[in-house]
């Protein structure tokens, strides 16, 4: 169980989301709440999308020993297990609902790596003035991606009691609201919050709907360069970005420091104006521009390039491993036997002073030529074509 934390953010409604992970992935062979995708787990991701929506979040599951690594630095997150086990789904949502700090739950699968927060907002408004508000796609329910509120659980317990186990058996017993595909629609135009993934072929499937989703946009590309400590990754960059610069690319540099900083300097007029109150602060000269901005939270690459980066055509970061985009890690040999990206699927080449077992390209750590070859050819000159069946 994790410790709850008492900070907000204001964009969150007063909900519960329940993640229900009790299944047991027969047809996919793996505990499929932890297949990579994007270089996050699925959980990983229907965690990410949910915490923006839901004030709490709850992991219903009987095996709570495989999801204690799992953190969420600024939402209370805890793990439960069903109040009555062996029943399937029905338990699960039971125990969700039983769990819940908030009146309103809103249900989901572990599986669901294309969940859309305005989705769960939209489902979750419609339950108002009901118990449960259920999708219907193709004239069939969706019921583990849905919200229902702690009125069911008298009804869910009798069915229980019964024998009955179809997550679908107390419907007729509360108030409850379909929610019809076309207003799905109107906040999931393609309805890929309703992709799961059951089978391996599932997992291709989602990976071709990532790759398309990046190239369909027609972003600004991002890599990140990342490696162990000591590795090289800065004096590596200080090799590639003049000659991608060279070259005439525009490169945007991003840095993570996950332990903060401050650029300003104290006793200059820029510093004192921010300590004044100023939530926002930019200098300017007819030279270049900084702006020092408060933020609620740690931005990802995309947030970052979406807000900030314009008339650029690349961006690399130092940093960021954990981010879905694609990597470039830097290995040194003496430092560590295998490389830090080894089971990431997002690792697009190593840059090294040795051999390395990987499938990807290797290059060599002291000549970025090369490097910045393969970078045009995939992600300058056209659009990436990476095999990911």
């Amino acid at each position: 169980m994790q410790k709850k934390n008492s900070s907000e953010n204001t964009n969150r409604m007063p909900i519960t989301c329940a993640i229900l992970a009790g299944g047991k992935s027969r047809r996919m062979g793996d505990e499929k709440a932890f297949l990579k995708l994007g270089g996050l787990t699925i959980i990983e991701r229907v965690i990410d999308t949910v915490k923006q929506v839901a004030s709490e979040i709850l992991i219903v599951t009987n095996d709570p020993k495989n999801f204690t690594h799992l953190k969420t630095q600024d939402i209370p997150f805890d793990i439960v297990k069903d109040v009555y086990p062996g029943v399937g789904a029905l338990g699960g949502l039971h125990s969700g609902l039983y769990h819940a700090a908030h009146e309103m739950v809103f249900v989901c699968a572990c599986d669901m790596p294309f969940l859309n927060p305005e989705l769960i907002r939209f489902i979750t408004g419609a339950s108002a003035d009901h118990d449960a508000a259920v999708p219907i796609i193709n004239n069939y329910y969706e019921p583990l991606i849905a919200a229902y509120s702690k009125n069911c659980i008298n009804a869910i317990e009798a069915h229980i009691d019964q024998g009955d186990k179809q997550i679908l058996s107390f419907y007729k017993d509360v108030k409850f609201r379909e929610v019809t595909e076309s207003e799905l629609k109107t906040v999931d135009e393609d309805l890929l919050s309703f992709v799961n993934i059951n089978r391996p072929e599932d997992l291709t499937r989602a990976k071709h709907i990532l790759m398309g989703a990046i190239n369909a946009k027609k972003e600004i590309p991002i890599i990140s360069i990342v490696g162990y400590s000591n590795s090289g990754k800065t004096t590596y960059l200080e090799k590639l970005i003049p000659e991608l610069s060279g070259r005439g690319h525009k490169v945007c540099a991003i840095k993570h420091d996950v332990h903060g900083f401050d650029i300003d300097v104290p006793g200059k007029d820029s510093h004192r104006l921010k300590a004044a109150g100023a939530h926002t602060t930019i200098i300017s000269s007819p030279f270049k521009i900084a702006m020092i901005e408060d933020v609620e939270k740690d931005m990802n690459l995309s947030e970052l390039r979406d807000r900030f980066v314009t008339g650029i055509d690349i961006i690399i970061s130092e940093g960021y491993k954990s981010d879905i985009h694609p990597k470039i890690e830097v290995f040194r040999s003496g430092i560590r036997d295998e490389l830090l990206s080894k089971d990431d699927d997002t690792l697009f080449a190593v840059a090294a002073d040795t051999e390395t077992d990987t499938t990807v390209p290797v290059l060599s750590i002291n000549d970025a030529k090369e490097m910045a070859d393969l970078i045009e050819e995939h992600f300058l000159y056209g659009l990436c074509n990476e095999d990911i069946s």
